[in-house]
């Protein structure tokens, strides 16, 4: 699902990828003019442009730090939080299950 929203009179592309394994909703600077989130599948097209208007001063701020450096292809923003992929991934049982 994608679509499109203004911010700093700049056109912005919005892609959202749901997933049923989901628990958290990821918010990640892909450009300057793409954004992306992932979700878990009851996220709603008002639950994005809820998240954008409410952290519209943070997006800006990530979208004009792009123009000067470049993002890691493997760091996620997690609602303002800056996380590496280990961190997301990281397994939390420390036996495996059978």
């Amino acid at each position: 699902m994608n679509f499109t929203t203004q911010i700093s009179n700049k056109i912005i592309e919005v892609q959202i990828i749901k997933k049923i394994r989901n628990r958290h909703t990821y918010l990640r600077i892909k450009s300057n003019n793409l954004i992306q989130i992932s979700s878990n599948i009851f996220f709603t097209l008002k639950d994005a442009k809820k998240l954008i208007e409410n952290k519209k001063t943070w997006i800006e701020n990530r979208i004009n730090l792009t123009k000067k450096e470049s993002l890691k292809a493997d760091e996620y923003l997690f609602l303002g939080e800056k996380l590496s992929l280990i961190h997301i991934s990281e397994p939390t049982r420390p036996e495996r299950i059978s």
